[in-house]
């Protein structure tokens, strides 16, 4: 199993289903000005230059759901969305309807991965260090005054789910 939730995911699940053509795919979606708003406060350095820029990561934002709306209108791909509120808010019901999807069984452990001392590769290195927490979830609302701009942006987006 591989997880990694990098920024641009999307832009390879053509590639990926090609090469693993039964891989599942989670689609987590999460409110997009927290999306973008959580790439705007992480350092990507050069590694994804937008992120710099509420602007930007609005046009960014719009063409990641541009594409993944044409990926699933070309591919037959197993896919799962869930949304990261719901998943925040009940994570055990979140986890097993994910591990279902993924043809795993339930166990306890699932809930306390913050406890394993396994090597972690993610600019969220501290998130995935404590358990599931749902202050991030609306996080946005706290910096409204300061993201007009990115708004404007997102504006008449229609919401998945």
């Amino acid at each position: 199993r591989v997880v990694d939730k990098a920024p641009v995911n999307s832009d390879y699940l053509g590639l990926i289903h090609w090469v693993f053509p039964n891989a599942r795919f989670i689609y987590m979606q999460r409110d997009p000005v927290d999306t973008c708003l959580s790439c705007y406060f992480q350092n990507f350095g050069n590694t994804h230059p937008y992120t710099s820029s509420l602007h930007a990561l609005g046009e960014v934002y719009l063409q990641y759901r541009r594409l993944m709306t044409h990926w699933r209108s070309i591919l037959s791909i197993w896919i799962l969305d869930m949304q990261y509120e719901q998943l925040v808010s009940s994570p055990e019901k979140e986890v097993r309807r994910l591990l279902e999807f993924c043809e795993l069984t339930w166990h306890q452990k699932c809930l306390e991965f913050y406890k394993s001392g396994r090597y972690v590769n993610t600019a969220s290195y501290d998130q995935v260090r404590q358990p599931i927490y749902q202050t991030s979830a609306g996080r946005w609302k706290h910096y409204e005054p300061y993201l007009r701009e990115l708004k404007d942006t997102l504006s008449g987006l229609q919401m998945i789910g």
